[in-house]
């Protein structure tokens, strides 16, 4: 399995972009472009429920990673990452904590890095507790801000994450453990969120039950068992998405689900929708097992966020060996949200990172239906699942002034067949067969050629297609 994959992934850069018929473009190799895309899963392996934060320069990994606290990765390009020789957290001989350090979150708060980490107590505490550290530089190291966890709820508490409101108003969402949490019988993991005060030394008032494992698909590894365990918000307008992740962690039905709400502490409505990720399956292989516990990661300029979550590293034997991934999400115009993943095949890095921008957002399409063609949903999900919104049929999007065009990327819906053609004026066309695309998650068509000015580009296709991508340069 992991043999055929790599070869598929190899074949990638080769195969990208061969059209059944070009005409008025030169078309350049894909390989040429390598640069521009990364590609699941990242290197870092044997860890859990990863962060990435961009700080001082460079992109930070943390994560489930050791045994004695937490190992940070450093990055410039989200591809290679080098393990940083000195851990970022270790419990030292005066902490309250003694093993199971899990989930481990970083965020910059009034000039300082705070590390938010759940470990296992030692002494009157008993069970699992949050804890909060602080350093003067992302990689550490960082060091308790008091001897003993940030507040006992007389309970187990897990998974940490930190979000600061539009006021400044900072607060802490966690998970109930379902080790000391019984319901009707039923061992269930609960999210929890509570006000913090300025200083993170503690919360203000009493925490907030947010949500219970309830949906139908929470249940696939049950039914003795339960989870709801990873949040995290994510504020969009005046709307706040709690994300959070349910079933086993080790089992391929461990996947991502969404809640909304007006304020911070709920209440929240789960989306009907759910789950928003999910493991994946083509002609009876695993290809994707597990993908779950997400945090996200906003680029510099703010103009794209990327979930960041693991996946098993053996989709067949899923279990605790796990590997980083990253892909896009968004939200549509009517407030819900997308994620186009998990992904196999290459996408494209953040975009102020190859010096590229996205064109089509800024012309106008003669078509209602095709405006789904830029609304950043490449309908990526299970294969032979739900998928984003699709256009089939002709359409045609205009600039008001000419645009230089280098690139194309065409997200086929999955399952689509038919034949697709783009034109961008003057005669400059590419058809192809929507069939042909690799048999991968998050596949697409890719036409890299030499700039072209255009003040329009035309699509006519036979089969269903979720997403066309130009790209230009950035001005």
């Amino acid at each position: 399995m992991r043999k055929w994959l790599a070869l598929q992934l190899a074949l990638c850069f080769v195969m990208a972009g061969v059209p059944s018929s070009a005409e008025g473009l030169r078309l350049l190799p894909a390989d040429q472009f390598a640069n521009w895309y990364y590609a699941n899963p990242s290197g870092i392996r044997d860890i859990g429920d990863p962060q990435i934060f961009f700080a001082e320069g460079a992109y930070w990994c943390v994560a489930t990673s050791s045994a004695f606290g937490y190992r940070i990765w450093r990055s410039e390009d989200l591809v290679n990452w080098d393990c940083q020789e000195a851990p970022a957290y270790s419990r030292s001989k005066e902490s309250w904590s003694r093993g199971n350090f899990w989930a481990p979150e970083v965020y910059p708060y009034k000039g300082r890095y705070y590390l938010f980490y759940s470990a296992r107590c030692k002494g009157k505490w008993d069970g699992m507790r949050i804890g909060i550290a602080a350093a003067d530089h992302p990689e550490g190291p960082y060091v308790d801000l008091a001897p003993e966890p940030l507040f006992d709820p007389g309970y187990s508490v897990i998974d940490a994450s930190f979000f600061v409101d539009d006021d400044g108003a900072p607060y802490l969402f966690y998970a109930r453990d379902c080790s000391e949490n019984v319901v009707d019988g039923v061992r269930e993991s609960h999210v929890y969120g509570v006000r913090l005060k300025d200083d993170l030394s503690a919360p203000v008032g009493e925490p907030v039950a947010l949500t219970r494992p309830d949906q139908a698909w929470e249940q696939d590894s049950g039914p003795e068992w339960l989870w709801n365990e990873g949040p995290i918000v994510l504020k969009n307008g005046d709307q706040y998405h709690l994300f959070y992740s349910a079933n086993y962690y080790a089992s391929k039905k461990y996947g991502v689900g969404c809640a909304v709400s007006k304020s911070p502490l709920g209440p929240y409505v789960k989306n009907s929708s759910n789950p928003l990720m999910r493991f994946m399956e083509w002609e009876g292989e695993t290809l994707v097992s597990g993908p779950g516990h997400n945090s996200f990661l906003t680029t510099q300029a703010g103009d794209e966020t990327f979930i960041v979550y693991h996946i098993h590293a053996d989709p067949k034997v899923a279990g605790d060996d796990r590997q980083m991934c990253l892909d896009r999400m968004g939200f549509l115009a009517d407030g819900t949200p997308y994620v186009n993943g998990p992904t196999l095949y290459p996408q494209l890095k953040p975009l102020e990172m190859i010096g590229m921008v996205s064109l089509l957002p800024q012309a106008v399409a003669d078509s209602k239906a095709a405006e789904c063609l830029h609304d950043g949903d490449y309908g990526i999900s299970p294969l032979g699942g739900l998928g984003g919104r699709s256009f089939q049929g002709e359409a045609t999007f205009r600039w008001s002034e000419p645009v230089s065009i280098q690139a194309l990327l065409i997200y086929p819906a999955p399952g689509a067949s038919g034949e697709c053609s783009l034109s961008l004026g003057g005669g400059r066309t590419l058809t192809f067969e929507l069939s042909e695309r690799e048999k991968l998650p998050g596949a697409s068509f890719r036409f890299h050629f030499e700039p072209v000015s255009a003040t329009e580009v035309s699509i006519r296709t036979d089969g269903a297609v979720c997403e066309v991508i130009a790209l230009g340069a950035q001005p």
